[in-house]
């Protein structure tokens, strides 16, 4: 039974997950000033890097014994996803602390469960072993990113082009995963996905309230994906801070914006940066999603995000004429193409289980999100467009994919824009236990008794400019037992998981930065 009393902990992650960091005009000033005040009162050094601006990217450091060595990063992002407030029972940003039926409190928030739970998680480790006393031999570095809601590129994918970011000296990333619903965590070694939104709580009003079992839900935008993560590591490095431990490796942790829109102004700019090379990163903590299993997912790579728009012009002319050679003659075969290309994926997919999060990353997603044509009900329209989001699974070639594309718009006289200019590949971190870091990752999760999987990501992370840079990096989200509410509604965290997830992050981060 959890103590009704609120510990120290989840109130900071309560006052995290209230932050309106939410799309379209995210608060990331907030989110700078609650993190700068929470890296001072745990006694942790910080930088600030800000690629694209008004998207800064908030990098807190635990200083090692060894800084020669790779370093540690703890990536989150400090964006969450828009709600639709009428469909949350609690205030989505009140971030309420509820007893459920069991004792245990949720806390309903946005970023209950992505992603501010692992960032918050990331805070209470490196508090605990920071007052711990403890000296790790690695840098940690705990990143706070924008934008990874939005794809990340002005967030992490910004961050790894700078010379900021390589001066981290990243030798291994724990990003995001998911809480779980049972009791195996999830490893998100790859990435997809997309949800509704319709919400019954305030999705930024971070309500506390108790289930049934008496836990306390967090519902928010952001508890899931991913202030619970951010809010993890700043609890973890309060503790160790804390602790008085003194680590071996620095270690950062990152929060960037934007890596809901592709991370580009965020992750994806601050790794071009001397800052970024300054940190010297040897390892990224990246996210993964809470398991609705008792599995935890650990993401070692993702889908490549390869929205495509196909534009075809054609003979126009009033309704009532019939003619040949319009812009959706045209559309149509490319259409018919894909979405056959798409049943075959589909197919696949339910063979090989559609409710696995592993399946979903070994398929290639194909789906029909924009038809644009016409002006009025009897003119034939002279152009006609549509656009398809694909997400290409690392077993694929993405060279002789998009080619496939270009020679489907040539053969129907069609124009076709790629969406994104991300470059053609996708790094996969190998899951090695004869690996220093991924040893680690192996024995903390057996010490907190949590079967994990290592599998492909089903959407994208911030965690690809750290791979795009030779950076090896992991999803990792500890929470079991959560219904997968990432970008969906009532999106909550289970207060009981997210407190495990900061025992888990203070054992990590020592583990991770004395490698």
């Amino acid at each position: 039974m959890v103590e009704s009393k609120e510990p120290a902990s989840v109130s900071r992650f309560r006052k995290y997950l209230q932050i309106k960091s939410v799309h379209p005009t995210p608060d990331y000033e907030s989110c700078r000033e609650f993190l700068i005040d929470q890296a001072k009162e745990i006694g942790l050094e910080y930088q600030i890097v800000e690629c694209v601006r008004g998207k800064p990217i908030i990098i807190l450091k635990l200083a090692g014994s060894d800084p020669r060595k790779k370093s540690i990063s703890l990536s989150s992002h400090t964006d969450v996803v828009p709600v639709a407030e009428e469909k949350w029972k609690y205030n989505p940003f009140g971030a309420e602390r509820v007893q459920d039926d069991n004792g245990d409190y949720r806390i309903y928030a946005r970023g209950s469960q992505d992603m501010k739970v692992t960032g918050s998680c990331y805070l209470e480790a490196l508090r605990l072993i920071k007052g711990s006393g403890i000296q790790l031999t690695r840098n940690v570095y705990a990143i706070y990113a924008p934008d990874e809601e939005i794809g990340g590129a002005d967030g992490v994918g910004s961050l790894v082009k700078t010379q900021e970011f390589k001066n981290l000296n990243i030798g291994f990333d724990v990003d995001e995963s998911v809480p779980s619903p049972t009791d195996t965590s999830f490893l998100f070694v790859g990435q997809k996905y997309k949800c509704p939104e319709k919400w019954k709580h305030n999705p930024f009003g971070a309500e506390r309230v108790q289930d049934d079992n008496g836990d306390y839900r967090i519902y928010a935008r952001g508890s899931q994906d991913m202030k619970v993560t951010g809010s993890c590591y700043l609890e973890a490095l309060r503790l160790i801070k804390g602790s008085g431990i003194q680590l071996t490796r620095n270690v950062y942790a990152i929060y960037a914006p934007d890596e809901e829109i592709g991370g580009a102004d965020g992750v994806g700019s601050l790794v071009k940066t001397q800052e970024f090379k300054n940190l010297n990163i040897g390892f990224d903590v990246d996210e993964s999603v809470p398991s609705p299993t008792d599995t935890s997912f650990l993401f070692v790579g993702q889908k490549y995000k390869c929205p495509v728009k196909f534009v075809t012009h054609g003979n126009s002319g009033h309704g009532s004429m019939l003619m040949g050679g319009t812009a959706f003659e045209k559309l149509r075969p490319i259409i018919n193409t894909l979405m056959d290309l798409r049943d075959g994926e589909l197919a696949k997919l339910i063979t090989m289980g559609a409710e696995n999060v592993k399946s979903h990353g070994r398929v290639n997603t194909i789906n029909l999100t924009v038809i644009e044509t016409g002006t009025q009900q009897n003119v034939v329209p002279a152009a006609c467009s549509a656009l398809f989001d694909i997400a290409i699974e690392p077993g694929t070639n993405v060279a002789e994919f998009k080619q496939m594309l270009r020679d489907l718009a040539a053969k129907h006289d069609a124009e076709l824009h790629f969406l994104y200019s991300e470059l053609e590949e996708n790094p996969v971190t190998q899951w090695d236990t004869s690996d220093k870091y991924i040893s680690v990752l192996e024995s903390t999760f057996k010490k907190h008794n949590i079967k994990h999987e290592a599998v492909i990501c089903p959407s994208g992370t911030d965690a690809k400019y750290m791979r795009y840079n030779g950076i090896p990096a992991i999803g990792v989200c500890p929470l079991l037992n959560h219904p997968t509410l990432v970008h969906d509604h009532d999106e909550f965290a289970k207060e009981s998981e997210f407190l495990k997830g900061i025992d888990f992050y203070v054992d990590l981060i020592k583990g991770l930065a004395n490698a």
